[in-house]
């Protein structure tokens, strides 16, 4: 989304909201469950929190390039920050299903297997994963959001792929090896 057209106004009373509407719209979704897979108490509110710094940003004449990768790194850095407040309290992933059925069918898994495993992923794999697959973010977008080389946030996605589909596929040996909250960098 570059820059957003129409979401600034020269009218302080009556701002034009439609540009930070449609960002919303297309955004939200993907970008909420981004932030449950994250070691926030209030996942909903770091979400407006990232709306709510795009649009000071736009309102005071910034120009967002990216808008998808800019608002996957505020959720990030709130993330980062929560976890230096709480010193590492480890905070479980909500209960909350990520995963809804559109339609009747007949699916060979169930969203709640795909979410069981999603949040088996290490946090660096399983955050490349809905940044890529829910967020429909590029590597590029993704390596920028998290601050990594864009062939790190391909080898994590690749990895993750890999694992998931042994987690899929019922393989026990593919469960998670470290615990929530703590990076595991030694698969890229």
């Amino acid at each position: 989304m570059q820059g957003l057209p129409g979401a600034t106004s020269r009218n302080r009373q009556h701002p034009d909201t439609s540009g930070i509407e449609r960002c919303f719209d297309r955004h939200a979704g993907w970008l909420l469950l981004y932030a449950r897979s994250l070691p926030f108490d209030d996942p909903e509110a770091a979400v407006q929190e990232a709306f709510l710094n795009l649009w000071g940003r736009l309102e005071a004449g910034a120009v967002i390039e990216d808008a998808a990768s800019y608002l996957a790194a505020i959720v990030r850095n709130a993330a980062t920050r929560e976890i230096g407040r709480n010193r590492l309290r480890l905070t479980s992933v909500s209960e909350t299903d990520w995963f809804t059925r559109q339609k009747a069918s007949h699916d060979a898994v169930s969203p709640k297997a795909v979410q069981t495993a999603v949040q088996a992923l290490p946090d660096d794999q399983r955050d490349v994963v809905i940044l890529k697959i829910w967020g429909g973010l590029t590597f590029e977008q993704i390596a920028w959001a998290l601050g990594i080389p864009m062939n790190t946030a391909a080898s994590r996605y690749r990895y993750a792929l890999q694992r998931l589909k042994r987690l899929l596929e019922g393989d026990l040996t593919a469960t998670r090896s470290t615990p929530p909250g703590v990076l595991n960098n030694d698969q890229g």
